[in-house]
């Protein structure tokens, strides 16, 4: 299983979970360059600080002091004033002090060999010209003003001319670095800057494809359970799974492949039952399978009710042949009263005829008036039968005429 089907199979609130997790660590990633870029600046004005301000700083105070001293020696040694030498001393020492605390600061700060370089050559010319100065200093303490001026105009010259001239080198050399290291903390912190707002822009980027990606596994699969759901809505249920994945949304997809199958299935039994089958056997799923136990009972209902139709065909089949045998016999009795009533009316058109001949035949009537009056008689009765022939054939009517509507009703 590759990384992707593994991501697949996560559960939804923790696809979430790393989804933010990532945007998290990139958050974090851009705020740990913000903090590291921001750092590196910090370092490098601090070592703008540290290894330059506070070095033109030092190397200022002690060149100031420096010239203050000197001008103080000319003076001690020119003025030649014993009553003001103990002060003039005391201020003196007050100036080596500070230039020795001067120059302690500023080996503090040295960063570089260059420096250090520069700085040893300062160090050495002062103490040289300091222990000139000493010595200067206990001259005039003495009363020997001229040597002590000889001493500082020409055996502590150079060192003193040294040591002014490598103050200026210090000066120098931090004001230049100051430049060369502000102009390099300028281009850090413009390279920071475009360092920063490439990851922000990167990291919003990303964070834009990790919510698009997620969208995308979370919507897509829903967005196609919702098609098959509408075309199911339509009736169709050739719909075929696509989502296995192990997570909720493939829980639902699976369980909609139920559905499917189980409506396939229902589908198949109304069509059975359409069809005219109802020997099917209906699934009822559950107890709350209303639709499963409707179609149970519509099946056993419609059983019922073909067997109640087949019984009823049945009574009436046996209905049907009992009228056929009665209509039968209705025909037979039906011919024989037509053969009677075609004899009785040869009989009346030979009575009509034998009138006529009587009439005509008046004087014949006597002879044979107790031939005829016998004659009538025998007329008379077969008139009377026909009569109860015709009331037969009238009942026999309202037999037949029932018998049909009874038909009518059962059909």
């Amino acid at each position: 299983m590759n990384k992707s089907k593994r991501f697949d199979n996560l559960k939804i609130s923790t696809k979430l979970i790393l989804g933010f997790l990532l945007i998290a660590i990139i958050t974090a990633a851009v705020g740990v360059v913000g903090l590291v870029s921001i750092r590196s600046i910090a370092d490098a004005d601090n070592t703008l600080y540290e290894g330059n301000t506070l070095g033109i700083k030092s190397a200022d105070e002690a060149a100031i002091n420096y010239q203050r001293l000197k001008y103080n020696l000319a003076e001690i040694t020119m003025q030649k004033n014993s009553s003001s030498i103990s002060k003039q001393v005391e201020e003196l020492n007050s100036f080596i002090k500070t230039i020795d605390n001067a120059l302690v600061a500023y080996e503090e700060d040295i960063i570089t060999e260059e420096d250090r370089q520069l700085f040893n050559v300062v160090n050495s010319n002062w103490g040289t010209f300091k222990s000139y100065m000493e010595q200067a200093i206990q001259y005039v303490q003495n009363g020997q003003y001229e040597k002590a001026q000889k001493l500082l105009l020409e055996d502590a010259k150079s060192s003193g001319d040294a040591m002014r001239d490598g103050l200026n080198d210090l000066m120098e050399y931090n004001n230049r670095n100051a430049g060369i290291r502000a102009e390099n903390n300028i281009k850090l912190a413009n390279k920071s800057q475009i360092i920063m707002t490439s990851i922000v822009i990167a990291g919003i980027v990303m964070a834009v494809l990790i919510g698009f990606w997620l969208s995308r596994k979370i919507s897509v699969p829903l967005a196609r359970i919702s098609a098959a759901a509408e075309k199911l809505t339509t009736g169709d249920t050739d719909i075929q799974r696509t989502i296995f994945t192990k997570d909720e949304i493939g829980n639902m997809a699976e369980a909609f492949d139920k559905v499917i199958l189980s409506t396939k299935e229902q589908a198949e039994t109304i069509q059975r039952i359409a069809d005219g089958d109802l020997t099917v056997d209906v699934h009822i799923r559950s107890d709350k399978d209303l639709l499963g136990q409707k179609l149970s009972q519509m099946v056993q209902k419609l059983n019922e009710l073909i067997q109640n139709i087949d019984t009823a065909a049945e009574q009436v089949l046996a209905g049907a042949k009992q009228i056929s045998n009665s209509s039968m016999q209705l025909s037979q009795g039906a011919t024989e009263q037509a053969g009677t009533i075609e004899e009785l009316s040869a009989s009346i058109e030979e009575v009509a005829t034998q009138t006529k001949e009587n009439a005509e035949s008046a004087s014949k009537a006597n002879e044979t008036a107790e031939e005829v009056k016998d004659y009538a008689n025998v007329v008379g009765k077969h008139i009377q039968e026909m009569l109860s022939a015709m009331e037969k054939i009238n009942e026999s009517s309202g037999n037949i005429g029932k018998i049909v509507k009874v038909i009518d009703d059962i059909a």
